[in-house]
């Protein structure tokens, strides 16, 4: 048991079996001891700029890179949608690395809050009136997953 303990003490260390893909002889454990939150999320990715990061019912999961096929169509999408919002001033699109904070499942618990990286988003220019430089805490007016090689969808 006292490997387990050594688990749980550093958040960090356990990020690191799920970028190293050991995190499922774990997962059972420590789902079921801890429920994480956006403020340990935002405190993971200021030591990890590196990764991308969501946070999943209470579980942060660390997104891998995509496959080459999937971030071209990413990319044009983007292209795409950004000619045709900016040209007319309709709002925002943003790839793969915005995060939105997503509302309460359950009511009573605001600490359970999902906070999602779409591959391409669009909010309208009402519901975002300025660019913020952290996670919006709103659902996009559109949200694009693109399916990648690995995804087990």
């Amino acid at each position: 048991m006292a490997n387990y303990t050594a688990v749980f003490i550093s958040i960090q260390y356990i990020v690191s079996f799920v970028e190293c893909g050991t995190y499922d002889i774990y997962k059972s454990i420590f789902c079921n001891i801890m429920s994480l939150t956006i403020t340990d999320l935002e405190q993971l990715q200021t030591e990890h700029p590196e990764w991308q990061m969501e946070l999943v019912e209470g579980k942060i999961i660390v997104t891998g890179l995509s496959d080459y096929e999937s971030e071209e169509i990413g990319a044009r999408l983007s292209t795409f949608l950004n000619i045709w919002v900016m040209s007319r001033k309709l709002g925002r699109i943003t790839g793969s690395g915005a995060g939105f904070i997503l509302p309460n499942i359950e009511e009573d618990d605001s600490e359970k809050r999902n906070l999602r990286s779409p591959d391409v988003s669009f909010v309208k220019a009402d519901r975002l009136k300025k660019t913020k430089r952290a996670f919006v805490d709103l659902v996009p007016d559109l949200m694009v997953e693109i399916k990648s090689k690995s995804d087990r969808i």
